[in-house]
């Protein structure tokens, strides 16, 4: 709505436009009166605030409107049950009162439809639904283990852990500890830069995770050494870790 108006003086404008419609008129100050001050269809009604009605005259326009002309719609009851004000409906497309969410109708989306983007583009997949159920199919990605960023890394978990987003080793992501990873579960490496010199603190606590991971570990599946990436903040070799894939029966013949 208009600022300089703001939103009561909008109200007024949509309601006489509306009125207009229906058979009213402007209100003349000298014949026309209402319970409280200025009607709603009095030209000064834009510029004043609180409640409004509408006036002796509004009404009797309304009824002359009614009875000449023909108007169907506003007599046409409909025979569907009435809806209680504020309750939701299912299948509007329209998340109301007491809804977590409304999809619209429950037609099915075509087979192909995307329905889950990939995370990664080197390894996780786009899904598709399949036209026959309304949950999209199940989560897929390349294994574990598999070469990514032009052999430099790996796949794990559908993303690819490369050494040059997650920094090497495998204890507490800190720039400056030369000597030795940290690996106290309770404890944050925090680390600061003051006067050129590299700062270290350890608040307990600060970066656990609700299901006690700690995202101050380098995550696992990055690379740590030739053939080997972090598991459980152990540098591990690869071929411990990777799982044979079977082309045709896992990749139906395209592995």
């Amino acid at each position: 709505y208009p600022e300089d108006i703001g939103l009561e003086g909008f109200s007024v404008v949509i309601t006489q436009l509306i009125g207009l419609h229906i058979g009213l008129s402007y209100d003349d100050v000298n014949n026309c009166s209402c319970p409280r001050a200025p009607c709603i269809m009095q030209q000064g009604a834009l510029s004043s605030s609180g409640m409004k009605t509408f006036s002796n005259c509004s009404m009797h326009d309304y009824k002359h409107y009614a009875s000449e002309f023909v108007v169907k719609c506003l007599g046409n009851l409909s025979k569907e049950e009435v809806l209680q004000q504020y309750q939701p409906v299912c299948g509007n497309g329209i998340v109301e009162a007491n809804e977590e969410c409304d999809c619209g109708n429950d037609t099915l989306s075509a087979a192909g439809t995307p329905c889950r983007r990939a995370v990664d583009p080197e390894c996780d997949f786009r899904e598709y639904c399949n036209g026959s159920s309304s949950h999209c199919v199940p989560d897929t990605f390349a294994l574990n283990g598999h070469l990514c960023r032009l052999g430099s890394a790996y796949c794990y978990n559908g993303r690819c852990q490369s050494l040059n987003d997650q920094d090497v080793l495998c204890g507490k992501l800190a720039c400056f500890r030369p000597h030795k990873n940290y690996k106290n579960t309770a404890q944050s490496v925090i680390y600061s830069y003051v006067h050129d010199s590299v700062c270290l603190s350890i608040p307990p606590g600060l970066s656990m995770k609700s299901d006690g991971g700690d995202y101050a570990y380098v995550a696992d599946g990055t690379v740590c050494g030739p053939q080997m990436y972090c598991i459980n903040r152990t540098c591990k070799e690869v071929s411990l870790t990777r799982n044979d894939c079977n082309a045709t029966k896992k990749c139906k013949g395209n592995g």
